[in-house]
C-alpha cells in the first residue's frame, strides 16, 4: 500500500511540474536565455567552483540537522 501511495504522489508531482512549465513557458524562456548568456561569459572553473561550494553547503546543512535530530533522540 505504501508503494502505491508513493507512485501516486510521484505522478501527481510530475503532472504538476508539467502543468507549471507549460503554463509559465513564456516567462521561463527569457530567464533561460539570460542564464545561458551569463554561463557563456563565465569561466568554466568558476562554475565548477560554485557547484562544489553549493554541494558542500548542502552536505554541511544535512550534517547539522542530523546532529540536531540526534540531540532530540531521533536517529535516522
Amino acid at each position: 500500500m505504501g508503494t502505491l501511495i508513493k507512485i501516486i504522489v510521484t505522478l501527481l508531482l510530475l503532472a504538476a511540474g508539467v502543468y507549471l512549465v507549460r503554463s509559465y513557458w513564456i516567462e521561463i524562456i527569457p530567464v533561460l536565455e539570460e542564464i545561458l548568456g551569463t554561463l557563456r561569459e563565465t569561466k568554466l572553473r568558476y562554475v565548477f567552483l560554485a557547484i562544489l561550494v553549493y554541494l558542500l553547503s548542502v552536505y554541511l546543512f544535512s550534517v547539522r540537522w542530523q546532529q540536531v535530530l540526534y540531540c532530540i533522540d531521533y536517529n535516522l
